[in-house]
């Protein structure tokens, strides 16, 4: 004799036990500690690295703290700030069609030396009577020829650093932000990750990261041989393994 006989008892029980079942789902999940680098895990080291918590102090959190704060369904490339707060979004791995092919001067020869580009979305960039202005926070990166897990590294923290800086310099209630007044927070991010991102690899390692499980780019990007933008290397089609630690070539 079946002991759900009604409408109501049956769908009630389905969804008792669907809800069990996400619930045992997510308690699993949420005990899985992985000591490899993607996006959201960098992010949370980096701030923690950077800015000082509650107890004033500036570490480097072990994969098991990392693993307790780590959001489960934390949306692709969000980029917060140091509240946690999100301010922006940045892809790494974008093609030059991405920014409309308007990149400043000035922006390319800040990345001269670097293996990768970052600058905004066309969308997010639009005309005022003084010059551009900068609607919101929505970056990309760019690699450049020769390309590697440590360069996207570098490049997924620079942009994680423009990020927190953001709010610091351009309050909620400001609608737009001047292209120079941009262009300083990009500069005073990459000064910063100049400054402080060999120490921090170096602390990660030691916290029990590995080293070669640098995942910020993962399979396919939009990448091509060929050299633009005045010959510093940017390439737009093809693909890049992004899944060991190498030295530069």
């Amino acid at each position: 004799m079946p002991y759900l006989t009604t409408r109501t008892a049956t769908y009630t029980t389905l969804f008792f036990l669907l809800f069990v079942h996400v619930l045992a789902n997510y308690l699993a999940v949420r005990t899985v500690v992985l000591p490899t680098l993607n996006r959201q895990r960098t992010m949370v080291l980096w701030r923690r690295y950077t800015r000082p918590w509650t107890d004033g102090r500036c570490k480097i959190l072990s994969p098991t703290e990392v693993a307790a704060v780590e959001r489960i369904l934390e949306k692709p490339g969000v980029l917060r700030d140091g509240f946690d707060r999100i301010v922006g979004w940045c892809k790494v791995g974008s093609g030059i069609d991405a920014v409309g092919g308007m990149i400043p001067i000035e922006v390319l020869e800040m990345f001269e030396g670097e293996r990768y580009v970052l600058w905004f979305n066309h969308r997010a960039l639009e005309d005022g009577e003084k010059g551009v202005l900068v609607r919101r926070l929505w970056l990309h990166v760019m690699l450049k020829e020769g390309h590697g897990p440590r360069d996207h590294l570098r490049a997924w923290i620079h942009a994680v650093e423009v990020g927190m800086m953001w709010r610091e310099r351009f309050p909620r209630e400001a609608k737009l932000a001047t292209i120079d007044g941009v262009m300083g927070v990009i500069r005073g991010a990459q000064a910063v990750v100049k400054e402080r991102l060999e120490g921090f690899t170096s602390e990660l390692w030691s916290r029990g990261w590995k080293e070669e499980g640098v995942y910020i780019v993962t399979g396919s990007t939009v990448l091509t041989g060929e050299n633009i933008l005045d010959g510093l290397g940017i390439v737009s089609e093809g693909k890049t393994d992004g899944a060991v630690w190498g030295d530069r070539k």
